[in-house]
């Protein structure tokens, strides 16, 4: 009889931890969990399985997690209803032929175009673009190049992430221009002269203006028909950088 009832209060414990919260490490879970681990000197191990292993579970949840030890590339791996896939967002990388290349007054033209090749991945929070332009010949245009971004990209033009600037060059000085520049690395090259630092900045959510040095004179002036221009000859784009999605 004894072992009935010992029976019978185990059963009831048990339906009223399913009913309850379930915690381990402490004895106040947040109101909103269901489950909570908490420790300092300890974490929680999902199963490791190999990916013969992960792709023989038969009719997976949505929403199931595991670590998968030999998968490209290894980690966590969640079942979203129709295929497994990294938790960490794994970037693609991505490109288009066919820079649009414009100017605030009248658009250059390019001549015969060596390479002409947009590469970007979108990973997290961020964008990695790298744009390469090789030219010869063409006609300068007027007023400063913009750069399209690629199809489906665009600026995020808030204030704390790649605010718009369509003013002229320092006209406001330094302390009111520098806020507008995102940082870039490449050059453009053409008959011995290079660009050294490289800053993008934004014009509208989808074009931006090129400003850099020039043979170490340490000054910086936009790229367009006075700096840098189309008509120079056999002349050379190639820059990249990051931006806010």
């Amino acid at each position: 009889m004894k072992k009935y009832i010992l029976s019978f209060v185990f059963a009831l414990g048990i339906a009223g931890i399913s009913k309850a919260q379930v915690a381990i490490g402490t004895s106040t879970p947040d109101a909103s969990a269901k489950f909570q681990i908490d420790a300092t000197d300890k974490g929680v191990l999902l199963p490791r399985l190999s990916q013969a292993q992960m792709n023989a579970i038969a009719t997976p949840a949505t929403g199931l997690m595991l670590y998968c030890t030999d998968c490209a590339p290894v980690g966590y791996r969640n079942y979203n209803g129709t295929s497994w896939v990294p938790m960490v967002p794994v970037p693609t990388l991505n490109e288009q032929t066919g820079i649009v290349l414009t100017a605030t007054t009248t658009a250059p033209s390019t001549g015969t175009r060596y390479t002409d090749q947009i590469l970007w991945e979108e990973c997290g929070n961020k964008v990695k673009l790298k744009y390469n332009l090789a030219i010869a010949g063409g006609q300068g245009g007027s007023g400063n190049y913009l750069f399209q971004l690629p199809n489906g990209v665009q600026f995020n033009t808030s204030a704390s992430r790649n605010p718009i600037f369509t003013g002229v060059a320092w006209a406001n000085g330094a302390a009111q221009t520098v806020r507008y520049f995102i940082p870039a690395s490449g050059a453009v090259v053409f008959s011995q002269n290079w660009s050294q630092e490289l800053f993008v900045v934004p014009y509208s959510a989808t074009t931006f203006r090129v400003f850099s040095t020039h043979n170490g004179s340490g000054f910086l002036s936009v790229w367009g028909s006075d700096f840098f221009a189309t008509s120079a000859g056999d002349i050379a784009y190639t820059f990249e950088f990051e931006i806010w999605k």
